[in-house]
């Protein structure tokens, strides 16, 4: 079983979704 790479998934997923978090954020923010 690949835990290394589920891992990264969803740490990946995780950094993603805070990232549209911070923008929208942002932009409603600025709007």
């Amino acid at each position: 079983m690949p835990l290394t790479r589920h891992i990264l998934v969803t740490i990946s997923e995780s950094l993603y979704t805070v990232y549209i978090r911070g923008n929208d954020e942002v932009i409603n923010g600025t709007g």
